[in-house]
C-alpha cells in the first residue's frame, strides 16, 4: 500500500534534528510499528497510511501526524491519528512520562470533569520522538469571541486549577526573576530592531521589574507555563490541554495571567479594542480567584501585564502583527502601571 508523505518544510534536511529524516520515512516508521510501540497495540497490528508534517521550527522542534489503521474483523478498520513530537535536547522519554503522569492523575478520557490531556501512546527512542493520540475539536481561541465565550473562560480557569492541583512533579523551577529575564531579552531584541521605540521599551522593562517586586507570589505549584487558548482543544463539553513542554514549578498566577494577556491581544488584533473581550477575561479571573483565593488576583494581573509586554516582541516578529507593536507597548505600560498602583 502506498503511504502518502506531506512534508512542505523539507524537515529531512535538518542537521540539528537529524532523526527527522527517519520520522518522515514510511519504511522506517512502519518498521517501528511492526515491532510494536507501547499503546499502539501488539507488534504488526498497526498499518501506516499517511505522514504529514504540520508544525516545524528549524533546528528546534517538529510536529508530525501519522494516520494509522488497525485491521479488525471483516472489512472494518479502526482508524486514528497519532502525533509525533520531536524537540532538540528534549528526550522523548521525559515528555512521555510527564504526559502519562497527568493521564494517570485524572486527566484521562474517563475523567468526570471533562478536562483531559491527549492519550500518551509511546516512544521511539532511536528517532528521539514520542507519540500521543490526536484529539478532535477546535482550539479555545476560535470560540472565546462567541456567545459562550465567558462560560468557556471559566472552564479554562478550571483546567488550569486542575493542573496546579494535580501534584505532578516538575523537574524545573520558574521564578519571577526567570520571567523577567526572558521578557527583558525579548524587549531588548525589539528595541534593537526599532531604535525609535528604545527609550519607551527601556521604561517598560523597568516598570515590569517594579511591578513584579510589588506583588506577593502565590505558593509554588506545577504550572503549564504556556497556558493560553490555543493550548486547549474543545470538543463539546470536553477540554483537552496540550503541549506540556514547558511544565515547571512556579507561581500558578502565571498560567491565568498568560491566558488573560493572550485574550487581550486577540481582542485588540481581531476586534479593534483591547477590552472587546473583557467579559471573557473577567470570567476567567473571577473563577480562578474563587478557586485559588483572593490573594491570586494581583499575581494574575501582574502576569497578564507581563504577557502583554511580551506580545510587543511577538508582534514585532510577525509581519501581520507588526502594526500593533506601538499599541501593545502603550497598553502594556498602562496595565503594568495599574499593577503598581
Amino acid at each position: 500500500m502506498i503511504v502518502t508523505v506531506d512534508d512542505p518544510f523539507g524537515v529531512n534536511g535538518d542537521a540539528a534534528l537529524p532523526t527527522l529524516a527517519r520520522c518522515v520515512d514510511p519504511v522506517a516508521i512502519q518498521s517501528v510499528l511492526d515491532r510494536g510501540v507501547v499503546g499502539l497495540c501488539p507488534p504488526g497490528a498497526v498499518q501506516l497510511r499517511a505522514i504529514r508534517v504540520i508544525r516545524y521550527k528549524p533546528g528546534r522542534r517538529c510536529l508530525i501526524e501519522y494516520d494509522l489503521v488497525i485491521p479488525s474483523r471483516g472489512n472494518d478498520e479502526i482508524a486514528f491519528t497519532a502525533i509525533g513530537k520531536v524537540r532538540r535536547n528534549r528526550p522523548g522519554r521525559h515528555q512521555l512520562r510527564l504526559q502519562q503522569a497527568f493521564w494517570d492523575a485524572g486527566f484521562d478520557d474517563a475523567c468526570s470533569d471533562g478536562i483531559s490531556v491527549p492519550e500518551p501512546l509511546g516512544e521511539i527512542p532511536e528517532m528521539a520522538m514520542w507519540l500521543q493520540r490526536r484529539v478532535a475539536g477546535v482550539v479555545a481561541t476560535d470560540l472565546l469571541p462567541g456567545p459562550r465565550g465567558a462560560a468557556l473562560a471559566g472552564r479554562l480557569a478550571d483546567a488550569a486549577w486542575k493542573i496546579h492541583s494535580a501534584g505532578v512533579p516538575a523537574r524545573k523551577v520558574h521564578r519571577i526573576g526567570d520571567e523577567l529575564r526572558i521578557l527583558g531579552d525579548c524587549l531588548r531584541a525589539t528595541a534593537s530592531r526599532r531604535p525609535e521605540l528604545a527609550s519607551r521599551i527601556d521604561l517598560l522593562t523597568a516598570e515590569c521589574a517594579r511591578a513584579a517586586a510589588a506583588v506577593e507570589p502565590l505558593p509554588s505549584a506545577g504550572i503549564h507555563r504556556d497556558f493560553y487558548p490555543d493550548q486547549v482543544v474543545i470538543d463539546g463539553e470536553r477540554l483537552t490541554v496540550v503541549d506540556f513542554d514547558l511544565y515547571t514549578a512556579g507561581d500558578p498566577g502565571l498560567d491565568i495571567g498568560n491566558l488573560l494577556g493572550h485574550v487581550t491581544e486577540q481582542a485588540l488584533r481581531e476586534l479593534g479594542s483591547p477590552t472587546a473581550l473583557i467579559e471573557v477575561e473577567t470570567a476567567a479571573e473571577e473563577r480562578f480567584v474563587k478557586l485559588a483565593g483572593t490573594a491570586a488576583r494581583r499575581p494574575v494581573r501582574l502576569f497578564a501585564a507581563l504577557t502583554i509586554a511580551r506580545h510587543v516582541f511577538l508582534a514585532d516578529e510577525r509581519a501581520a502583527r507588526a502594526p500593533f507593536v506601538t499599541d501593545l507597548l502603550e497598553l502594556a505600560r498602562e496595565r503594568v502601571d495599574a499593577v503598581i498602583r
